[in-house]
């Protein structure tokens, strides 16, 4: 077979995804709310006057819009009474929604309408299948980085085995199997937004931690930084990305998590770094065609590309985007 020698100057030919891209959910990608946004500042004040009504069209209006939503890995109360430092049991870790739904906290209308669909807040110290104020069929979730030290402070940002199988209890090896709590709480989510950085520890088996994590993913938006272009600032030869990606514990690449997390919507077609977007669709897909080969059942999720940045007016001065 031929072999197709790109040079400098062409475009990265497009891929030919193997499923039909879920449309719904790459349009509520381009129209999705963010936390970082910037609020209205003009006020309605007829707004109690108008017909109930029309105030709940308003509010289901309001509603219809798909949401990125942030997830902070927080330790339930177990855990926090455990004084044997960092722990890993994932039975012991729970999840909560960063930015609720504004509607929650507008007025007591627009909390009645907005509880009708989203499911109604559980204690976090509750395993629960799916975390609150999250549409798992709708709205998008942003995964910046999965494992905290019970302080909060410590954030190894990496896909591990411990993200994939449960532990049983301090002390024990590896449980029998079984999966935990934790887990559950991604099984229904169908459109995942996560940032390239957090597949580097996953190497070659990316593929199975989503597959494991999350079996009923559609869409897989892979993350990256296109407001630099990172061929010319990172001196990148021949599409060969390997020196911007690095050693996940080599610097510059941990002094990237500041961006990674602090990067949010609205995330863009990818412009800049149009071969940067190539030389991972390529690799994602190879792993995905692979891993569905394994296993005849598994459908893999639509894969995309897309940039994020840093919110309005933060600037991160040393942060890994360019070389030290």
């Amino acid at each position: 077979m031929a072999t197709l020698v790109l040079g400098q100057s062409q475009p990265p030919p497009s891929l030919d995804s193997h499923h039909d891209p879920p449309e719904t959910l790459l349009h509520n990608v381009s129209i999705a709310s963010y936390s970082s946004e910037t609020p209205a500042t003009r006020e309605f004040t007829l707004f109690r006057s108008l017909p109930v009504e029309l105030r709940h069209k308003i509010w289901h209006y309001a509603i219809s819009v798909p949401r990125i939503v942030d997830m902070e890995k927080v330790p339930c109360w177990q855990h926090e009474s455990l004084n044997t430092g960092y722990s890993y049991f994932a039975d012991r870790w729970h999840y909560r929604i960063k930015n609720p739904p504004p509607l929650f906290s507008t007025c007591v209308e627009s909390r009645n309408e907005a509880l009708k669909v989203y499911q109604k807040h559980q204690e976090l110290d509750e395993p629960t299948p799916n975390p609150p104020w999250i549409r798992c069929d709708y709205d998008i979730l942003h995964l910046k980085a999965k494992r905290w030290d019970e302080e909060g402070r410590y954030v190894p940002h990496m896909w591990c085995e411990y993200d994939v199988c449960a532990w049983s209890y301090p002390g024990s090896n590896f449980s029998d199997g079984r999966y935990s709590a934790k887990r559950d709480c991604f099984k229904n989510l169908e459109a995942l937004a996560i940032n390239r950085e957090l597949f580097f520890r996953a190497g070659d088996y990316v593929e199975s931690v989503v597959r494991q994590l999350f079996p009923n993913l559609k869409l897989l938006i892979v993350l990256i930084d296109d407001e630099i272009d990172i061929e010319s600032s990172w001196n990148i030869k021949d599409h060969a990305f390997e020196p911007y990606e690095g050693d996940p514990f080599d610097e510059p690449v941990i002094r990237r998590w500041a961006f990674t997390s602090a990067s949010t919507g609205p995330f863009t077609p990818v412009s800049r770094n149009s071969w940067y977007r190539y030389f991972i669709e390529t690799k994602m897909e190879r792993y995905f065609q692979r891993e569905q080969a394994k296993f005849q059942n598994y459908d893999p999720p639509y894969i995309t590309i897309m940039g994020c940045a840093l919110p309005a007016g933060l600037e991160i001065p040393s942060c890994g985007r360019l070389p030290a």
